[in-house]
């Protein structure tokens, strides 16, 4: 808690796979239903990305039991490094497989891929901004950033805890 020194994500990528050179343009999906709790163009370190929180009441038991979440918290996925700038808004309610946008490599990424990134928090938090590490970044932007990657509000987990459990 109060560092921000490893990467706190799985990040998705190939490539010359199925004859594409790389991931760049290829769909991004919501792993669950929810709503979205951020819709961010073009930040640091994450560049274009979207927060969906999924409440208590629509992740299956074995999802709460197995990763401690209680009645009054959200399961929070973070998709980062998105090709363009969201189509979404916060507070819009979207479906499991919804597409939330494509692969990119926005933000500090070098590379095209994804950045997925999943805590549990609070239920009903939205971020209307996050950003870090860059000189630009207002004082909201950087207090939303370290509350999510630093404060221990947000309890992070293995984003594959998640996909082995789906």
């Amino acid at each position: 808690m109060g560092q921000d020194q490893r990467h706190q994500g799985v990040d998705f990528a190939y490539y010359r796979h199925k004859g594409y050179a790389s991931i760049l343009g290829v769909s991004v999906q919501s792993v669950l239903p929810g709503r979205i709790a951020t819709a961010i163009p073009n930040s640091f370190p994450f560049g274009n990305m979207v927060i969906v929180e999924t409440h208590f009441d629509l992740l299956p038991f074995q999802m709460t039991h197995k990763l401690g979440i209680t009645n009054q918290e959200s399961l929070y996925i973070l998709y980062a490094h998105l090709q363009e700038e969201p189509d979404l808004q916060i507070g819009d309610i979207i479906s499991h497989c919804q597409k939330l946008g494509a692969v990119g490599k926005s933000g500090n990424a070098g590379a095209a891929h994804l950045h997925l990134e999943t805590r549990i928090g609070p239920a009903g938090k939205t971020f209307s901004s996050m950003s870090f590490y860059h000189k630009s970044a207002s004082i909201e932007a950087r207090q939303n950033y370290k509350l999510w990657r630093t404060s221990g509000i947000f309890r992070h987990f293995d984003p594959m805890e998640l996909l082995s459990l789906h």
